[in-house]
Formats: structure tokens, C-alpha cells, sequence
């Protein structure tokens, strides 16, 4: 698997996961305590940091007209490349992962 579907499958992963961590239901399931396992193996190595960054700054670089209209009535685009530090991607992950 090459490095750009890694990342892009990390990235949704770790969505995923998100999402299970707001179901009660989920969050006994093998399959979730094994994902969480397997993100938290790749965070540990970094690539978690990278495929979440690379997710984010592509969305910011996006072609779609949608993204774009929320971006500026925001006024969020340039707010969020300033902010986005790696300290902040790493509170987010480690929010994903239910290390808060």
C-alpha cells in the first residue's frame, strides 16, 4: 500500500472511530478496542500525525465550491492555517482516541 492510501485510509479511520466513541453500544465491541489498537500504534509512529494534517490541509485546499462558501463566511481559512500547529492536530487525535 502506498504511503498516500495509508494516510487516506488512517484519516478515515480515525473518523470512524470518532463516531463509534459517541455510541455506547460500540465502544465494547472487539472491533473498536482493535481499531483504536491499530491507531494508536500508528500514532505512536507518527503516521497518524501526518495522515490528519494531510487530511486537513487538503481540505482547506479544495476545489469544492461548498467548502470554499463555508470557508470565507466564516472567515475561517486563513484563521485555521495560522492555528492549525501540531500541538493542536495532536489534541484532536488524542480527542479522537478517547485520550482526553
Amino acid at each position: 500500500m502506498k504511503k498516500k492510501q495509508l494516510r487516506e485510509a488512517l484519516a478515515v479511520l480515525l473518523t470512524k472511530l470518532s463516531s463509534a466513541r459517541d455510541n455506547p453500544l460500540l465502544m465494547d465491541n472487539y472491533v473498536v478496542k482493535a481499531l483504536r489498537t491499530v491507531l494508536l500504534d500508528f500514532k505512536e509512529s507518527g503516521e497518524l500525525h501526518e495522515a490528519y494534517k494531510e487530511q486537513i490541509q487538503s481540505t482547506l485546499k479544495s476545489d469544492n465550491p461548498w467548502i470554499t462558501m463555508t470557508m470565507k463566511s466564516m472567515g475561517a481559512d486563513s484563521s485555521i492555517k495560522k492555528d492549525m500547529t501540531d500541538e493542536v492536530i495532536d489534541g484532536m487525535i488524542d480527542s479522537m482516541l478517547g485520550n482526553d
